[in-house]
């Protein structure tokens, strides 16, 4: 079956974004993408309207395939302002070693969280990265957390942020649970390294 004809496999379950209700109702959840990068960066630059990021082709409608190149392709969406929020999407490794989902992205995009599915390990990372001035990074893994995964298979992938609790659900499961405070807010993105990875379905909601 090639990308553009893929449905939600019937793993995954048809109420793996639940309802939440706030103060004044349900929160609703707002797409990211829908065949437009209209809002989006890459590598830290505003995307031009009607151009395709390299490395990167849309698939379907609301679908992204990311493949690696030397240093890597960040793409990110949302503003500096976002606190506590879901950031939910539907990810297929296709190819590599692992699939990197960024979030609370800091303002000049030298300093993130990310979901790191490694595939190599079997296991799921939540992990924070900080650059230098000169570039340098540094990776702490904030929480490691045993989970097999295979090339191929959909998974729905859910990241929530309430002030210093960070926590992340596979499938509607819990995975990693955690806090830390390095970062209370910022943008959401996908980052491709050393892998071949199927984004679709990106959603965000603010609590």
């Amino acid at each position: 079956m090639s990308t553009q004809e893929m449905t939600r496999p019937d793993h995954i379950p048809t109420d793996f974004r639940q309802t939440i209700a706030g103060m004044g109702g349900e929160i609703p959840w707002q797409p990211l993408f829908t065949g437009s990068f209209d809002g989006w960066s890459a590598n830290r630059q505003p995307i031009t309207t009607g151009s395709t990021p390299e490395q990167w082709e849309v698939v379907g409608n609301d679908g992204l395939v990311g493949e690696d190149q030397t240093n890597g392709t960040i793409l990110t969406y949302g503003e500096q302002g976002w606190g506590d929020l879901e950031f939910s999407l539907l990810v297929t490794p296709l190819a590599g070693g692992n699939v990197q989902t960024l979030f609370r992205v800091n303002e000049a995009a030298n300093g993130w969280y990310q979901v790191d599915m490694l595939i190599g390990w079997q296991a799921v990372a939540v992990s924070r990265l900080t650059f230098d001035g000169q570039g340098n990074s540094e990776l702490t893994k904030l929480s490691v957390v045993n989970y097999p995964l295979e090339h191929g298979r959909e998974y729905a992938l859910s990241i929530a942020t309430r002030g210093h609790s960070i926590t992340t659900y596979i499938d509607g499961a819990l995975v990693n649970q955690l806090t830390d405070a390095t970062w209370l807010g910022g943008q959401v993105g996908l980052n491709v390294w050393h892998g071949k990875t199927l984004y679709r379905d990106m959603q965000v909601r603010l609590l």
